[in-house]
């Protein structure tokens, strides 16, 4: 007798539109313990360049996700593992870390996580969301360092079937990119926002994605079949059976319907019976594998928000970052007129400077 296994439907924040299910994959991240203890003199300098070397180790990681986020997505979209490089490779902190090394005669992943858990610390209660966003870059960097201290390195990835939902209580942009490559049909996360450099890679890798669901890695099972919505942030669990029959038999529709729908169609302009011509335009959020589909089929841009350019950084790009973004876009529709809105910000899209 086969036993049902309870439903649920649970609610979060849409941070990637879309539809997808699949069964569920729990990834569980191990945090290693991290003891104080004291090294002798003779190993002091042993131990900077312990950390050296976990750093650019660290930098050679990140390095591979820039340059596979840049052939994935393209643009300025894959510029925030330039901020994580920037982060793992602060001279000054890092100077803060030798040093103490120095005085204290502390092993180097003590004194660099605790230096770490000082900085975010304040950037957990600030009002500036982009100050906020920073800790999940910064936690991402330092626990790479961290690992290469302690001598565990990148970790074995586990073998998973494609079309699997992945939750976790968070990822980083870098683990969504390997999600991509592992051909995910979707993302569900405990923490995190909309506007957090995760979710922007996961919207340009058009992944359905909904994000600060509560307890989510908790309440879902590896092998509970899963249906994410990412438009309206709905996750529903373990659907009765013949509702998942269902979807099942629909999946084609269903599952990147409008990927499919845009490179099935004939080359445009379309045409009515009489032979006039229809003039469509795109509504286009953010750069991504789409940009490429609507350019081969000649089709224009109506709206290309640039407010992402703003959203990954929390700072307004100057002119010629801006000039050289825009005319990326413009080139790569060409002929076809693309109109371009420079910012729409306020409040209700986490604007936060006061200027």
């Amino acid at each position: 007798m086969t036993i049902q296994k309870k439903s649920l439907l649970l609610k979060g924040i849409p941070a990637s539109g879309g539809f997808a299910f699949g069964e569920a994959r729990i990834i569980f991240k191990w945090v290693q313990s991290i003891e104080e203890h004291l090294i002798p003199e003779a190993q002091v300098d042993d131990e900077i360049e312990k950390l050296d070397n976990a750093v650019d180790e660290t930098l050679v990681e990140l390095e591979k996700w820039r340059k596979s986020a840049g052939q994935k997505i393209g643009g300025p979209v894959a510029k925030i593992f330039d901020s994580q490089m920037m982060i793992a490779s602060d001279r000054e902190f890092l100077k803060r870390v030798k040093e103490e090394i120095k005085s204290d005669r502390k092993n180097a992943e003590y004194v660099y996580s605790r230096l770490i858990e000082e900085t975010v610390s304040p950037l957990r209660v600030s009002p500036d969301p982009y100050m906020r966003q920073m800790v999940y870059d910064i936690e991402a960097v330092s626990q790479r360092i961290i690992n290469h201290l302690a001598g565990l390195g990148e970790h074995q990835e586990a073998v998973f079937p494609p079309d699997c939902v992945f939750v976790a209580k968070e990822f980083t942009p870098g683990e969504v990119l390997s999600l991509y490559e592992r051909k995910a049909a979707a993302i569900v996360t405990t923490g995190g926002s909309a506007v957090t450099h995760m979710a922007l890679i996961a919207r340009s890798l058009l992944i359905p994605t909904v994000v600060g669901v509560e307890q989510a890695h908790l309440k879902i099972k590896s092998g509970d079949r899963v249906v994410v919505d990412g438009d309206e942030g709905i996750v529903r669990v373990n659907l009765p059976a013949e509702e998942w029959s269902e979807l099942r038999r629909r999946k084609a529709k269903l599952t990147g319907r409008h990927i499919e729908w845009l490179q099935k169609l004939p080359q445009f302009p379309p045409r009515t019976a009489d032979n006039k011509e229809i003039e469509l335009a795109a509504n286009i959020d953010l750069p991504g594998p789409i940009d490429d589909i609507l350019a081969s089929k000649k089709i224009g841009v109506g709206l290309y928000r640039t407010e992402f350019l703003y959203l990954q950084n929390g700072k307004f790009p100057s002119e010629d970052q801006q000039f050289e973004v825009y005319d990326r876009v413009a080139a790569r529709y060409h002929p076809k007129a693309v109109v371009i809105r420079t910012f729409d910000l306020g409040s209700d899209k986490y604007f936060s400077d006061d200027r």
